[in-house]
């Protein structure tokens, strides 16, 4: 199941940006397929990883 849990908005000098953010149930493992290194990491340990000001916001959202 997919939910919603808000939207952050960012202003830049020439465009407005927003982010949508979801929370999503997943049966079975899911593994990234970028080239960016990742990891799986619980809500509480959020806080321990160093983010911009919006994925902070993201990482808070997550949090509640």
């Amino acid at each position: 199941s997919l939910m919603s849990l808000g939207k952050i908005k960012r202003n830049y000098t020439n465009h407005l940006e927003a982010l949508h953010v979801f929370f999503a149930v997943v049966n079975g493992p899911v593994s990234p397929t970028t080239g960016w290194r990742s990891e799986w990491v619980s809500k509480k340990d959020l806080k321990l990883y160093p983010f911009s000001s919006a994925h902070a916001k993201i990482a808070e959202l997550l949090s509640k």
